[in-house]
């Protein structure tokens, strides 16, 4: 049972110190117990969410965006969906991300007249794994980054940790040229 929760908490987006994960087996947490509370939680990503999911009826769809970045100098805000390489996409997170905000934020950068931009991206990559879970998983790192444009149709695979952090500090407008497949 341990290796599978070793492998459970590389999976996870949870960051939980070996402190915690002993306090847990203190008080007569198992593995099992662990790794499903590892699991709902990575399921509904918050506290809200995941009231929403259980206590709202289904007559919407409500989903968390794993980030949303904003910079004023640039007059730029900006939703990413990220996934792990082989993570499938839910159809509501897809049609949310593919359609419907890109059509807002289409609209929105042909009329306003500030000068202000919406970019919506979908990420898929996965963390470097250095064989030390705690270190994995409270400081992950990344190589490689497939990102797709939403909003203009574009791929594009980041593949140094500077097209990386530039990209995601909003260094960059969108997916530059030199980014493109």
């Amino acid at each position: 049972m341990k290796m599978n929760f070793i492998k459970q908490m590389k999976k996870s987006k949870i960051k939980m110190t070996g402190k915690e994960y002993l306090e847990l087996r203190k008080n007569g947490v198992s593995d099992k117990e662990i790794a499903k509370i590892i699991d709902e939680d990575n399921y509904y990503n918050g506290s809200l969410s995941k009231f929403i999911g259980k206590s709202v009826p289904h007559i919407m769809t409500s989903i968390d965006a794993d980030i949303i970045q904003i910079k004023k100098a640039k007059k730029t805000i900006r939703f990413i969906e990220s996934k792990h390489l082989t993570e499938p996409i839910k159809f509501q997170q897809e049609d949310t991300f593919k359609k419907w905000l890109p059509d807002i934020a289409e609209d929105y950068n042909k009329y306003n007249k500030k000068g202000k931009k919406i970019e919506i991206f979908i990420v898929r990559g996965n963390r470097i794994n250095t064989n030390n879970i705690l270190k994995d998983i409270n400081n992950p790192q990344y190589e490689r980054l497939k990102v797709f444009d939403c909003v203009n149709l574009q791929s594009s695979i980041l593949n140094s940790r500077r097209k990386i952090i530039d990209f995601l500090a909003l260094k960059t407008n969108g997916i530059q040229n030199n980014y493109k497949i």
